[in-house]
């Protein structure tokens, strides 16, 4: 699989698709898009008319609401198809090649849910992390410094924002906020500080 600078600036431009990914993106448009074969209507009455105009595109796909032009399988370009053909895609590709082609769309929105899904449970888990490092460190902190100051709970994103609850006692002056300020500071935080 070859996807040209031509093929991979048209994947930017027209789908959004960044280089990175674009081989990928193209593999897929290749093993799961709907094939001249399976067209129909419109749809491959675009085909031709493209095949035509590039002769040497002997390969193309419908995928993602799009034209990838093939030679072999090297990607040459994507095109825009119209939104017409892609709102109506039953009256455009033959029953079955549509069902296939659908299922695999639900397949990959999917796996692109898990993913998702996946990464936002890790960051749960590490702001859950940074959040009792945090507590646990400013308790030490203020233990060895003698700061009548307890951090109860944290709520801290992964760039180390975020809220600190603490509890503190009577004796707790200004000078105290101040110190644990500081060390939060000085330590990368961007906390605000709440009394419980």
């Amino acid at each position: 699989m070859i996807v040209t600078n031509h093929g991979r600036r048209r994947m930017h431009d027209r789908i959004g698709v960044t280089k990175g990914v674009s081989r990928k993106t193209a593999e897929k448009a290749l093993n799961f898009g709907i094939t001249h074969a399976e067209a129909k209507g419109s749809l491959k009455r675009y085909m031709d008319a493209v095949f035509l105009q590039k002769r040497n595109a002997n390969n193309m796909r419908f995928y993602s609401n799009s034209l990838f032009v093939f030679r072999g399988k090297t990607l040459v370009t994507v095109l825009p198809v119209k939104e017409s053909i892609c709102q109506n895609l039953e009256e455009n590709v033959e029953e079955e090649p549509l069902k296939r082609y659908l299922k695999r769309i639900e397949k990959s929105g999917k796996a692109i849910k898990k993913k998702r899904e996946l990464e936002e449970r890790i960051q749960k888990e590490e702001e859950e992390k940074v959040s009792a490092e945090l507590v646990n460190s400013i308790n030490q902190f203020a233990n060895f410094s003698h700061i009548p100051f307890h951090a109860e709970s944290a709520s801290i994103t992964q760039n180390r924002a975020g809220l600190l609850y603490y509890s503190s006692s009577a004796s707790f002056e200004i000078t105290d906020l101040h110190a644990i300020q500081n060390w939060l500071k000085d330590h990368g935080y961007c906390v605000f500080l709440s009394k419980v």
